[in-house]
């Protein structure tokens, strides 16, 4: 299990158990198949979102977990152009793309596995990325922004 970040923990508090607990265990995936990275924490207020990405960029961002009421979503940055096989993702913007998670049975597909690969492999193709790709040795977690209001 890797480390959680006390800055996740005081993030994801508002959230009710079932939801926090999806979106530590997939915190725990994504971090298995791209770790060490970098993590980035945004609290948007109406979202908690976690970007993670190799070189510490938003900008450069491989995929991320927005925490919602009921759900948690996977999302791909550049998602649009990964293949979907599974039809798992849903979107309808130019680049990105998400998987909604609810149960933990939504977690435990191993298409999950797919998409996240698909869109490393994605990232380590791009010449523009990979020029400026640093790996760390460990996980690295910052805090970008946290939102002024926050639900009651």
């Amino acid at each position: 299990m890797t480390r959680r970040p006390k800055a996740l923990t005081g993030l994801l508090r508002r959230y009710d158990r079932p939801v926090r607990d999806l979106a530590l265990r997939l915190r725990e995936l994504v971090l298995a198949e791209m770790g060490p990275c970098h993590e980035c924490l945004y609290d948007a207020g109406y979202t908690v979102a976690l970007w993670y990405s190799y070189t510490g960029r938003l900008t450069d961002g491989v995929c991320l977990i927005a925490v919602y009421t009921k759900h948690v979503n996977l999302g791909f940055t550049r998602g649009s152009t990964l293949p979907d096989p599974h039809r798992l993702l849903e979107g309808t913007g130019t680049w990105m793309r998400h998987i909604k998670m609810k149960t933990p049975t939504d977690l435990a597909r191993p298409q999950i596995h797919d998409y996240l690969r698909a869109a490393i492999a994605d990232a380590d193709d791009d010449p523009v990325l990979a020029e400026k790709r640093a790996s760390p040795r460990r996980v690295v977690t910052t805090v970008k922004g946290t939102s002024k209001k926050r639900p009651a």
